[in-house]
C-alpha cells in the first residue's frame, strides 16, 4: 500500500537545542518554507530539540528534502555540529494523516515548552494568514486534509477567534518581522523593501519620520519614498492579524525586543 504522506524527523547529532532564539527560530521557519515549497509541505513544527515534517510526497523525495533542509540549517545557523540520519514514518491513512497534522502543530504543548507562543517556529502562522511566506501551505492543507478548520488551528493557541489591529503602535515592528519571518530590516533584498513599506503603510503619520529613519537605518527622504509606494496589502493584513494575535493572547510574547519603545519621543 502506498503511503499518503511521510512523516520526518530530524536532529542534531548530540541532540541539541536547534534554535535557541526567536531570531534563530524565524530563521529555521525561513529555511523549511523556502526549501520545502515543491515538494508538497502540509505541516512543519520546531520543538527544542528536534524538527517535525509532514509531506504529501514519495518517500525518496522527502528524505531528499530532508538532506535539503539539513544543509540549509547548518549553513544558515552556522551550526557547528551535524544532523543525526532523519527518520521517516509513513502516513497509510486519513485518521493518521490528521492525528500527525495536531501531533506537530502541538509539539510545545506535548513538550510543556514556552518559547515560541505565537508558533512562529511552524506553519501555524501561515495556515492562519499571519505570516506570507509559508502561505502556499493552506492550499496543500486544503487539497489533503479538508476537514481542517480555522476553528481547529485556533485551537492550538488557545484561541476561538482573530481579529486584526492596528496597534500599539510599539508592537508593529515586531509584527512585521513575524509576519515575514524575518530577524531584522537591514539591507536591501525585495523581502526587506516589501516589509519596509507595509510596516510603514500600517503606522501612517503616527510615528515621526526622523525616529522611524533612525530606527531602520534609512535618510528620512527614503522612509517618505517608502511611504509613497504602494504596499503588498496582504502583508499589511498579515501584520494586523499579527497585532491582533498579541493582542488576543493578552501579552508581549517572552523574547521579543520592544524596538519602537527604544523611542519614547514616537508619541
Amino acid at each position: 500500500m502506498t503511503a499518503m504522506a511521510q512523516h520526518i524527523r530530524l536532529r542534531l547529532k548530540d541532540d541539541r537545542e536547534i534554535a535557541p532564539t526567536v531570531q534563530e527560530r524565524r530563521v529555521v521557519a525561513r529555511s523549511v518554507l523556502t526549501v520545502a515549497r515543491r515538494f508538497g509541505l502540509l505541516v512543519f513544527g520546531l520543538a527544542d530539540t528536534h524538527l517535525h515534517l509532514l509531506v504529501a510526497c514519495a518517500l525518496a523525495l522527502a528524505m531528499q528534502l530532508a538532506r535539503r533542509i539539513e544543509v540549509s540549517l547548518h549553513h544558515r545557523l552556522a551550526l557547528d555540529v551535524g544532523f543525526a540520519s532523519a527518520y521517516a514514518e509513513p502516513i497509510r491513512d486519513n485518521k493518521h494523516l490528521y492525528n500527525t497534522l495536531d501531533y506537530i502543530l502541538g509539539q510545545s504543548r506535548r513538550h510543556n515548552l514556552s518559547w515560541d507562543p505565537l508558533r512562529e517556529a511552524t506553519n501555524l502562522p501561515d495556515l492562519l494568514g499571519t505570516r506570507l511566506v509559508g502561505s502556499y501551505t493552506r492550499a496543500n492543507v486544503r487539497q489533503h486534509l479538508p476537514r481542517i478548520t480555522v476553528d481547529r488551528l485556533l485551537g492550538h493557541l488557545g484561541l476561538t477567534s482573530l481579529k486584526p489591529a492596528d496597534g500599539p503602535v510599539e508592537r508593529v515592528l515586531e509584527a512585521t518581522l513575524a509576519a515575514t519571518a524575518l530577524s531584522d530590516l537591514s539591507g536591501n533584498s525585495a523581502e526587506v523593501v516589501a516589509a519596509r513599506r507595509a510596516m510603514l503603510h500600517l503606522l501612517g503619520e503616527q510615528v515621526p519620520t526622523r525616529t522611524l529613519a533612525d530606527m531602520l537605518h534609512l535618510a528620512p527622504r527614503s522612509v517618505n519614498r517608502l511611504r509613497n509606494e504602494g504596499a503588498d496589502q496582504q502583508l499589511v493584513e498579515a501584520i494586523r492579524l499579527q497585532l491582533g494575535l498579541r493582542k488576543a493572547l493578552g501579552s508581549v510574547p517572552p523574547g521579543e525586543a520592544p524596538y519602537l519603545a527604544d523611542h519614547p519621543q514616537a508619541w
